[in-house]
């Protein structure tokens, strides 16, 4: 090897080196470089990408890490030992090392040190941490460290004199010397200096880049054994650099027989079903078992699977990621339900070898099963050999402003003027390109000092790690996690060194747990007890994604396959990617790679642009032919939704809809807990009393916390639910309606320590209704207000108002206080300003062709289709369904016109199903007294 260079810092090192492992290694590669050794301080973070990127660029990896002393502050930037793993055991001691550096940051260095053996090489410029070591380890893979830029002449006629070989390095932390004041600017930033009080010794030494071969020689003329036992070192390290990183021995499997005791499972499984293997079934399955069958992938499939059976067993919904609903081999282990074969899925989802070979196996479970899922690993596996992944926190480009700004001492109220300038689209283009795209900006100050170099440096350090903070899911590994990847404490308690994409690219098994929205509904609405499908019609009102009518005319299809076909909106990922390889002669890895061109980097992007244009001329087609082909390949994957990633949602919703077609409470109140949804809350509520389901206002005497079904077909409303309080009040009432129930107003305002708001919210939500029967809503909000602030007797409420106006004001109070009316329909709310005229819902399907006018309730907004809006609406009798309409776009241009409406129309057929195609639509006010009258119209011609 002609240069190495055994001591190099990246980004990772953080604050110190300036540059990615893959801008280290193509500066390595353009220089000529044969071997890099990545050794961030303290860390082995970058490891993941440094193999990827040794690999791709031809340069031999060496992993190893730089350790700091806080006895010797000048060690903070470089280190005052580099240690370097020659073999998979030297690994595990590095790990090991690592780990507990971070668990006991103020133990002596040579503590650490003489505990390692002879798998691990020992750099050290000092020549007392040399002297320390040798006493007990000797002299076996010790070396003196000579780093170019300092004196080491002394340090190299002494480490000889005590029998210990040299070896030169540049020490860098710099891909090349132009970074040096972007080094002083990361380093003042993270440590929120200011640039003036950044010292020279804590940035990187005159020579601490990576040198080219010339410069090396020049650095060590006089030692050239230095930069020959340099060489030596580096090919003596050979963890890690047998050309496949994702075979790195950090992914040895622990149990020999997983692979034969997968294949044996997925043939007897998928001979159950599919009957004889023979044709495109058999090689399917056997080019699946050759990608899965290698390293860890195997042993972590069959936990895989036995986790999900765990749960299944105990009623916990785990629904399979898109990589898992692409598999056959996951099918045949019962990770996901429906055969993807009918689906039109191919398995390099799941794991694809020419992409970057991570096992992309996910499990969306409910937001209260990760807890469950996470305990039921360690039970199995054991607490050692399961961990939380990191996750790097990276400067974003206005907080990168914000930090450069305040070490510039500039004002904060500066910065943030210049900040509401810029456009909410700013990407980091510089002061010219802000200027030529946004002339508004001129005068701003931007191409003005100090801001035009601060927005320079911005869009440099935008994108760079800071730290490391707790990431979500989960990392899993046949043998303890500590052999494998270092840990260290955060504020958020143990993780791990790598993130997700990092364990996963070197053969651990690491898995997100998403929480899936259909996963929660299920699990609260089946609230762990099995539920059968009942044999009538049902409704498909509050599940996910088969609200549209489209999607429930599928309903009565073949399950899974049927629904996913009705939820595209377009063509489907998979089909352009299947086109795309046969057009262009691609194998299933470049195919794979182009469903992931719209978020690819432009350098990707070129190659994969190349590789498909190469491959449509090699069939016989035109260059403009094949461009063209191109421009219509990537405008569809821009717009096409992936099949498999509309597999778990299919899943979930089918559940949902057998749920509520039984119990229609218990979706109700899964609904009412579970966050998002298609449409406002008061549209599920609506929908599950025309079911037949009673719904109970929030009660200080009877409600919990959250929403419960207390009997067969009654959902009651939790007191968390309120808008306006807090869940630790709601916790406090149930906790002293235990001791004994409210005997009065007066008593729980005794015994409840809720503030004034609070309480008015609920009274207006109905929960004290039931404290003092004798007193109404506005009695309760005048007694507790006349009680709290003035102190003096009860006053009683006035009754004035006509019934009308006061129920209006009762079901505007539910509305604001719980999002949706317990006590009426919305649309009662304005009854006094809708005609007699209207026409119902249930009698729209028999008024198609005639003109009518309807009172409805906005529910939600579609895309604009011709210049309309296709919106959903309820309709004002509580006892009828959803309708569709279609209004001018400026009739419905903002969420402020939200709310009730007398529509206007011609009553047409789409589908199937009665829309109105509105012809004047009027405003109603929901906020006016009975009697008030109504806006004036807006009237704007349909177009034909």
């Amino acid at each position: 090897m002609a240069t190495v260079h055994l001591h190099t810092h990246s980004w990772y090192s953080f604050g110190r080196g300036t540059a990615s492992p893959e801008a280290l290694c193509l500066a390595a590669a353009r220089q000529g470089i044969e071997a890099i050794a990545l050794t961030d301080l303290d860390g082995l973070y970058g490891v993941p990408d440094f193999l990827v990127a040794a690999h791709r660029h031809g340069i031999h990896p060496v992993l190893g890490a730089a350790l700091p002393d806080r006895a010797v502050p000048r060690s903070a930037g470089s280190g005052r030992a580099v240690v370097l793993a020659r073999d998979p055991q030297g690994w595990t001691e590095l790990a090991r090392l690592i780990s507990a550096r971070h668990a006991a940051p103020r133990a002596p260095l040579t503590s650490f040190l003489e505990t390692l053996s002879d798998h691990v090489w020992i750099l050290s410029p000092d020549l007392a941490l040399l002297k320390a070591v040798r006493r007990v380890r000797g002299t076996d893979r010790l070396l003196a460290e000579l780093r170019a830029g300092t004196r080491w002449e002394r340090l190299a006629d002494e480490a000889t004199a005590l029998g210990l070989g040299v070896v030169g390095t540049a020490a860098a932390q710099l891909a090349d010397p132009s970074e040096r004041r972007f080094q002083r600017l990361l380093f003042a930033v993270r440590e929120k200096r200011p640039f003036a009080r950044v010292a020279r010794w804590e940035l990187a030494s005159e020579r601490g880049w990576l040198l080219d071969e010339g410069a090396m020689k020049a650095a060590f003329g006089r030692r050239p054994d230095a930069l020959e036992r340099a060489a030596e070192v580096a090919r003596d390290c050979r963890c890690g650099a047998d050309g496949d990183p994702v075979r790195l021995a950090l992914g040895v499997p622990s149990r020999d027989d997983a692979g034969r005791e997968l294949s044996e499972r997925v043939r007897a499984a998928l001979g159950a079903r599919w009957g004889a293997l023979e044709g495109r079934r058999q090689d399917r399955l056997e080019r699946e078992l050759r990608v899965l069958t290698r390293g860890t992938r195997p042993e972590h499939l069959l936990l895989l699977a036995d986790l999900a059976g765990e749960l299944r067993t105990h009623g916990r919904l785990a629904l399979p990621g898109p990589g898992l609903a692409s598999s056959v081999v996951a099918w045949a282990l019962e990770l996901t339900p429906e055969d993807p074969t009918n689906l039109g899925l191919h398995a390099e989802r799941l794991c694809c070898e020419e992409l970057d070979g991570q096992l992309d196996a996910d499990l969306l479970v409910a937001d209260a099963v990760r807890p469950a899922v996470v305990r039921a690993l360690e039970r199995r596996l054991g607490a050692a050999c399961v961990g939380a992944p990191a996750r790097f926190d990276r400067w974003g480009l206005r907080d990168a402003v914000r930090d450069i700004a305040r070490s510039a001492a500039l004002r904060p109220s500066e910065c943030e003027r210049v900040l509401r300038q810029l456009p909410a689209d700013w990407r980091g283009e510089g002061p010219d390109e802000l200027l030529a795209r946004c002339p508004r900006l001129s005068g701003a100050g931007i191409d003005e000092e100090p801001w035009s170099r601060i927005l320079k440096a911005a869009a440099r350090l935008a994108g760079a790690p800071r730290g490391v903070e707790r990431g979500e899911g989960v990392v899993v590994s046949g043998r303890p996690l500590v052999e494998r990847v270092p840990s260290e404490h955060v504020r958020a308690g143990l993780v791990l060194q790598w993130d997700q994409a990092g364990a996963r690219a070197l053969g651990l098994l690491a898995t997100a747990l998403p929480v899936d929205r259909a996963a929660s509904l299920v699990l609260r609405a089946a609230n762990e007890e099995p539920v059968v499908a009942g044999d009538g019609a049902g409704s498909a009102l509050g599940c996910p994604d088969l609200e549209q009518p489209d999607a429930r005319a599928r309903l009565r299809g073949d399950g899974v396959p049927a629904v996913i076909e009705a939820l595209e909106e377009a063509e489907p990922a998979e089909l352009w990617v299947a086109r795309a390889r046969d057009e262009a002669g691609l194998s299933w890895g470049e195919a794979e790679r182009l469903r992931r061109v719209t978020r690819a980097s432009p350098a990707e992007r070129a190659w994969l642009r190349r590789r498909f244009v190469e491959g449509v001329l090699a069939a016989g087609a035109a260059l403009g032919e094949a461009s063209l082909r191109w421009d219509a390949l990537v405008r569809g994957l821009r717009g096409a939704d992936s099949r498999a990633e509309r597999v778990p949602t299919a899943v979930g919703a089918l559940r949902c809809l057998e749920i509520g077609r039984v119990r229609p409470e218990r979706l109700l109140s899964a609904l009412l807990e579970v966050p998002g949804g298609a449409y406002p809350r008061w549209v599920y509520v609506a929908g599950a009393r025309r079911q037949g389901v009673t719904v109970l206002p929030p009660s200080v005497q009877a409600a919990e916390v959250g929403t419960s079904c207390p009997a067969t077909g009654v959902t009651r409303l939790g007191l968390g639910r309120v808008h306006g309080v807090r869940e630790q009040l709601a916790a406090d009432i149930v906790s002293a309606r235990r001791e004994r129930l409210f005997q009065g107003f007066q008593d729980f305002l005794d015994r409840v320590p809720a503030g004034v708001d609070e309480v008015d919210a609920l009274v207006a939500a109905g929960a004290l209704d039931d404290v003092d029967a004798s007193l109404s809503r506005a009695e309760l909000r005048v007694l507790h207000r006349r009680l709290r602030w003035a102190g003096g007797a009860p006053v009683q409420a006035p009754g004035g108002g006509d019934v009308s106006s006061r129920r209006a004001a009762t079901l505007r109070d539910e509305l604001g206080a719980l999002g949706f009316t317990v006590s009426g329909h919305p649309i009662e709310i304005v009854a006094e300003q809708v005609p007699d005229d209207v026409v119902q819902g249930a009698a729209l399907s028999r008024c198609v062709g005639s003109r009518v006018r309807v009172a409805a309730w906005l529910a939600s907004t579609g895309a604009v289709e011709g210049g309309l809006h296709r919106t959903w609406r309820c309709e004002w009798d509580d006892g009828t369904a959803l309708f569709g309409a279609r209004m001018p776009e400026r009739a419905l241009g903002g969420a402020a016109l939200a709310g009730p409406w007398l529509l206007e129309g011609e009553v047409r057929e789409r589908r199937g199903q009665p829309e109105l195609v509105v012809e004047v639509a009027t405003r109603l006010d929901p906020e006016g007294a009975a009697g008030v009258s109504a806006p004036d119209p807006l009237r704007a011609p349909c177009p034909a």
